[in-house]
């Protein structure tokens, strides 16, 4: 429906279970394995560590984005 509205779009399918072909899941097991190893025993730690973690993945997000997606970052 996008590319009759005049909208270059083109939709890429994953297939199920395979993370190793998403991007994403490349970012969030880091993440999740760097909040998992800490010692977190307060709501303010928690906030905390997740907050470091998610500057983390923001900055290695362009890196990967554009592996997966050339033409949009050159």
């Amino acid at each position: 429906e996008l590319r009759r509205q005049g909208k270059n779009f083109k939709l890429i399918w994953f297939p199920r279970y395979s993370p190793e072909m998403n991007p994403i899941e490349q970012l969030w097991k880091p993440f999740g394995m760097n909040v998992h190893n800490k010692v977190i025993n307060t709501k303010n730690k928690l906030i905390s560590v997740v907050k470091q973690e998610l500057n983390v993945v923001s900055q290695s997000s362009k890196g990967l984005i554009a592996k997966y997606f050339p033409i949009m970052f050159g």
